[in-house]
């Protein structure tokens, strides 16, 4: 994996060659394969990207709750109407 790390800081073949002591038809080989698993150039979630993403989770898990305290009021509020309309029979 610290190679992949390295092609993805984008360190060149020939400096990855030196740092590990490999062929460039290795290093190159390599490179294709990772790029066939879709693992080249990916990168980390920056620290912004995670507290946005935890954000976003409060914010859904709060709609939700929201929504729920919403839908039970609509109940109350409609079994106080079918009431107040038997009352008034």
């Amino acid at each position: 994996m610290s190679i992949l790390n390295d092609m993805n800081k984008g360190l060149r073949n020939v400096e990855i060659c030196k740092k590990y002591g490999i062929s460039s038809s290795s290093v190159s080989t390599i490179r294709i394969q990772f790029a066939a698993k879709g693992l080249l150039n990916r990168t980390e979630p920056s620290e912004k990207e995670l507290l946005l993403e935890n954000e976003n989770k409060r914010l859904e898990n709060e709609n939700k709750r929201l929504k729920e305290l919403l839908g039970e009021k609509l109940l109350e509020i409609s079994e106080f109407q079918r009431l107040l309309k038997k009352a008034e029979l």
